[in-house]
């Protein structure tokens, strides 16, 4: 439930199949763009407001994710609406160890409020570092976060859930030629969730805990700054920690990736195709499949923005019928100046989930239609200020006696300090 209107997403690409496995996207957030995150930490070095001798420093405040939600737990019938508000304050801090590295590290601790659903409102956060070398052969890349958050992991349950994240990343790159690099990556992560509601609904999402580790390698190949691609294979597992619903499951996925920017255009895109098979004691229906994600972009002029997107991906189902859905989700985004430091944005997404049921099961698989639309706008008010507004509506629609249901979300926010989020 983030606001995403002129701000980059800072989030390394992944190209494994564990990364796949999504489990829910907001409304209009597949058009967000990923930049470098040597880019992304430049540009939070520059922005940090004060020096505390070689170190620099970042404060971060903001009130974030005001929000009204007319159907909180996204039910058919005797919706719940409530307003909700998230409340943060914290710190970025930066180590320049000589030209070409750096260590960061941040501490953003957030309280999620609830005007009527106080069994909803608790602590959440970010705390992590990193340590990031860029040198003339050799770039190098590990971080490590715990992460604390509140928000929608399922379409299938729509309905707030306390997620915690553990992880733990590296990547190597090694320029072996003028243009041709040997790439190397590595992550851990381990997914905790807490129900919240103890409902029989809400001990489901319980289900999805589970670690979930990869490993990688492959060649880049740069034309030029402004376009390269990448192709590699890579291994993945994930360990479901409970026997009931056990999808334990592991396998390898070669991959390819591809990018370029160049005057008023730039896109994006990464395939990957896992063959994933269930571990011992699994039931885990095995896959074998496309998925990826791509972005095509053209700017016209200034802020304009013009952006068609798509991606096919993995969910987990949090339900006992079905194992995981695979979602597939295409849409148009439209980008422009409104005036006086004013960027507003609008889109429209379109898609269908299939849930894919184990052998032997007395259910039957479904396709279930996504659609949804919403706008947005973004005032930079000062130096790190920004105010944002978004409106969105998603609704659902699949076959008896899947009930078919929808949710309007209306919400703002107010950052000082930039987004809360530095190099990542």
């Amino acid at each position: 439930m983030r606001i995403f209107v002129t701000t980059l997403a800072l989030v390394a690409v992944s190209t494994t199949a564990a990364a796949q496995f999504t489990q829910y996207a907001d409304p209009g957030s597949l058009s967000n763009r990923t930049i470098p995150t040597k880019e992304g930490l430049e540009k939070a070095m520059e922005q940090a407001r004060w020096n505390l001798g070689p170190v620099r420093l970042a404060p971060w405040f903001a009130i974030k994710n005001v929000t009204y939600n007319d159907n909180v737990f996204g039910s058919s019938d005797d919706p719940v609406s409530d307003f909700t508000a998230t409340v943060g304050a914290g710190l970025h801090a930066y180590l320049p160890i000589g030209p070409k590295f750096v260590v960061g590290a941040v501490a953003l601790p957030e309280y999620v409020w609830w005007k009527d659903l106080e069994n909803l409102r608790g602590d959440s956060g970010r705390y992590g570092g990193g340590l990031f070398g860029y040198f003339n052969r050799l770039t190098v890349e590990a971080q490590a976060f715990d992460i604390e958050e509140q928000g929608y992991v399922s379409s299938e349950l729509v309905r707030p859930v306390d997620t915690s994240r553990k992880l733990g990343s590296a990547s190597l790159e090694v320029r072996i030629f003028e243009r041709l690099w040997v790439i190397g990556r590595a992550s851990e992560t381990r997914w905790r969730y807490d129900a919240i509601e103890p409902d029989v609904v809400g001990t489901q999402f319980l289900l999805l805990d589970r670690d979930e580790t990869s490993v990688g390698g492959g060649l880049r190949y740069a034309w030029s700054e402004a376009f390269s691609v990448a192709v590699g294979l890579g291994k993945v597992e994930n360990t479901f920690l409970r026997e009931l619903q056990d999808r334990s499951n592991s396998g390898t996925t070669p991959f390819l990736e591809l990018r370029f920017d160049r005057n008023r255009w730039w896109g994006a895109v990464s395939v990957s195709r896992p063959d994933l098979k269930a571990k011992e004691g699994s039931r885990f229906v095995a896959f074998n499949d496309t998925v990826g994600r791509a972005q095509l972009a053209w700017r016209p002029a200034g802020e304009g923005q013009i952006q068609v997107y798509g991606q096919r991906g993995v969910s987990y189902s949090v339900s006992f019928d079905s194992q995981y859905a695979r979602t597939d989700r295409w849409g148009v985004a439209v980008q422009g100046g409104l005036g006086w430091r004013t960027v507003g944005r609008v889109f429209w997404e379109n898609g269908t989930s299939r849930y894919i049921v184990a052998d032997g099961s007395p259910v039957v698989g479904y396709d279930e239609d996504v659609s949804s639309y919403g706008g947005a706008a973004s005032i930079d008010i000062g130096r790190s200020t920004t105010l944002t507004l978004q409106v969105s509506r998603e609704s659902f629609a699949a076959p008896a006696p899947h009930p078919d249901r929808s949710l309007t979300r209306i919400q703002t926010g107010l950052s000082f300090g930039g987004r809360g989020a530095g190099w990542w």
